[in-house]
């Protein structure tokens, strides 16, 4: 059971869905041409994963298709929610004080627009190239997700059974 004073809810299955991008996105980096689809990929993973942090259970309460509402109420611009700095600035700090390191922080300001400006590529004014760089940061941030997720009680079957997912 979550503690009543965490300033979060569990929303597991946006957890899960983070996974999944993440997945698809180490998967995929290293196939031919596909490294800017993976990048992509991670971006959405991490703004999903961010965004578990502001949620709220719209549907489906305790079930395994459990439902979630983003909070947009607290973006500071919020006709970006894709930013995935501003995201990172609404963790709370139980969170964001494990990846407080100037590196991490660098590479959320650098590519805090990846989802938004690169998704197609084939615009000119996309990145011609890419990195492991959002990939390697989702991982991190999943794991110390799920880990906070087991240290709080959290009884959902896929964060249990992480990483044998």
């Amino acid at each position: 059971m979550q503690d009543s004073k965490s300033e979060w809810i569990f929303s597991p299955h946006m957890v899960e869905t983070a996974y999944h991008y993440f997945k698809a996105a180490r998967t995929l980096y290293p196939i031919g041409n596909l490294g800017q689809v993976a990048v992509i990929n991670a971006a959405l993973s991490l703004e999903i994963l961010f965004k578990s942090y502001n949620a709220s259970v719209s549907a489906n309460a305790g079930k395994l298709n459990e439902k979630y509402d983003f909070q947009k109420e607290k973006l500071t611009n919020k006709r970006n929610g894709h930013d995935l700095f501003q995201l990172y600035e609404l963790l709370p700090n139980e969170i964001k004080v494990k990846f407080n390191d100037s590196f991490t922080l660098d590479m959320l300001e650098k590519y805090k627009n990846t989802f938004t400006s690169d998704r197609y590529f084939y615009e000119k004014n996309a990145s011609g190239g890419y990195s492991t760089t959002l990939i390697d940061l989702a991982e991190r941030f999943i794991k110390e997700t799920v880990l906070l997720y087991k240290e709080k009680g959290c009884d959902d079957l896929w964060i249990v059974n992480y990483p044998n997912v």
